[in-house]
């Protein structure tokens, strides 16, 4: 009948979405036990993330991937930075961009970005369910902003310039990955 058919349908995509959401945090178990940590950017996370109320201070991991910097997890978050912003970028932009990531763990958005994946997972079809999810999203970002501003002590100008510093290099790095030679282009030596 029809409306097993539709029920079947809505399981089996639901289904999906819940298996790549877990592919993902066990991904991140594993990004965990590969990759390096930098003892300066864990020192800096530590006294940022003191000053800011963490009672636990996440692992910072550097990442050989042109990304964006992240807090990602879900029980045990790690914070994972490019390792070119971490050979280009200053002191000063790297602790604006970590606090700006320490922000994001002291309001427990990784733990209320994964509920509302679970949820939109669930109501896939539902088009309220995307735009909630992706309202949440840019509350959090405004948010860690001002935390990182007032409680961090990032001076506004500076924070401004950091995380636009960011934007601007992760364009210009998918500049160079777009095209038929993206795989050659991101396995050079160089990169």
């Amino acid at each position: 009948s029809l409306g097993s058919t539709v029920y079947m349908v809505w399981f089996l995509v639901s289904l999906a979405f819940l298996i790549r959401l877990a592919l993902q945090v066990a991904g991140v178990n594993r990004l965990r036990r590969l990759l390096k940590t930098n003892s300066w950017l864990q020192k800096t996370a530590t006294s940022i993330g003191h000053r800011i109320g963490c009672s636990r201070i996440p692992d910072v991991r550097v990442i050989d991937v042109a990304m964006s910097p992240s807090l990602t997890g879900c029980f045990r978050p790690v914070i994972l930075i490019p390792k070119r912003l971490t050979l280009e970028f200053s002191q000063e932009q790297l602790e604006a961009v970590l606090a700006h990531e320490l922000a994001h763990y002291r309001r427990g958005d990784h733990l209320t970005a994964m509920a509302g994946l679970a949820i939109r997972s669930l109501c896939w079809w539902n088009p309220i369910a995307w735009w909630a999810y992706y309202e949440l999203r840019h509350s959090q970002e405004i948010c860690c902003d001002a935390i990182a501003v007032e409680k961090a002590q990032v001076p506004k100008g500076t924070y401004a310039r950091s995380l636009w510093s960011v934007v601007k290099w992760l364009d210009q790095e998918t500049a160079v990955r777009v095209g038929p030679s993206a795989a050659m282009v991101s396995n050079s030596p160089n990169r």
